[in-house]
């Protein structure tokens, strides 16, 4: 049993072996990285999607493009091209 444990130790030493560990949590963080940013791009676009919908029904309601604009946040280009649209 010390024998094995003696030649575990010097392999996991081995700069090779070390190599390819960091490689793996190198691979392990980008992916997480990578989903986590692509929740958060998720999460951004479902807000401009309601903020969109939003601008659409105050539209319907006839409320100036500079309202709208202040309560979405959207850019008054953008609310136009919502109304040209629907």
């Amino acid at each position: 049993m010390e024998e094995y444990l003696e030649e575990s130790n010097e392999t996991s030493k081995k700069e090779e072996i070390i190599g390819l560990y960091d490689k793996e949590l190198y691979d392990e963080m980008m992916e997480y990285h990578k989903l986590k940013h692509a929740r958060e791009d998720g999460k951004e676009q479902g807000a401009k999607e309601n903020s969109k919908k939003i601008a659409k029904e105050m539209l319907g309601k006839n409320l100036e493009l500079s309202l709208i604009s202040e309560c979405t946040g959207l850019s008054i280009e953008e609310i136009e091209k919502i109304r040209r649209n629907h």
